[in-house]
């Protein structure tokens, strides 16, 4: 899914989709990420505002977008066929939801500690930490304040980045203009991800950051513009660090933490 995100975000910056090649590789991409993982439905939303953008932009034809659109749903249409005749719908979504039939509710966490804080102290702070590092089933955690210093160093990043502006380069109107199409594009993605994020997390409890794994190629091409932006301040050592602290701390921990689960009743 991130290639053929990252073919979109190509195309919208140098309007290549012209080309009967990237508008067959746009399209079988989107097709293949469809049949990998339905969530990769979430890449519609912003291929559709990016092809807009492009037509604005008088950088693509109506008959390549219709390459594009056409051999993604042929490559998802076989799959899609299936599931009609086996589940009764093409997203085979009630026997999704009926293999979480005994997963923890979400109305039993509202029920008993309110809606403020299910979403605050369950989703968010438990997606958080797995965003950062858990391990096991999600029961071996990480000191607390690892994840508050981690969280608050990513925080910090757009301020810093502000700090710094001045030592990038300026653009051009144009580029401007395509920059903000990007983070447009960028946007509706990251937002259709969370959304389907928080409609799972409406009926059952799965704060895991796995569910937001689409989106995670955005914000690491953010955090790569925000490093590109303090190449003084090393940034990539101080992130070098903690990855390489995170894998230190678990390889020492997690034996003694599976050998006393296995010896538990």
């Amino acid at each position: 899914m991130w290639i053929r995100f990252g073919s979109t975000a190509k195309t919208v910056r140098f309007g290549d989709c012209n080309h009967l090649r990237n508008a067959v590789f746009i399209g079988a991409l989107t097709g293949l990420s469809i049949l990998t993982k339905s969530s990769a439905l979430a890449l519609i939303p912003a291929l559709i505002l990016a092809l807009i953008f492009l037509l604005k932009n008088r950088q693509v034809s109506v008959k390549f977008v219709s390459i594009s659109v056409c051999l993604a749903l042929l490559f998802a249409l076989p799959l899609w066929l299936r599931n009609m005749q086996v589940y009764g719908d093409p997203l085979a979504l009630k026997a999704f939801k009926d293999s979480f039939g005994g997963s923890a509710q979400a109305s039993t966490f509202i029920n008993g500690v309110g809606a403020f804080s299910y979403w605050t102290d369950w989703v968010l702070w438990w997606t958080s930490r797995s965003a950062i590092g858990v391990g096991g089933y999600m029961d071996i955690f990480m000191p607390q304040n690892f994840y508050f210093g981690a969280i608050g160093l990513i925080s910090l990043l757009p301020i810093l980045g502000l700090v710094n502006r001045a030592a990038v380069k300026e653009i051009t109107p144009d580029e401007k203009q395509i920059q903000g199409q990007l983070k447009w594009t960028f946007g509706v993605f990251v937002f259709t991800v969370l959304a389907l994020f928080i409609s799972f997390n409406s009926t059952y409890f799965q704060a895991q950051a796995r569910y937001l794994l689409p989106a995670f190629a955005i914000f690491a091409a953010w955090i790569g513009r925000k490093e590109s932006q303090l190449h003084e301040a090393k940034f990539p050592v101080i992130i070098f660090s903690l990855c390489l602290g995170l894998s230190l701390y678990f390889g020492s921990t997690l034996p003694a933490e599976f050998a006393r689960r296995i010896i538990t009743p």
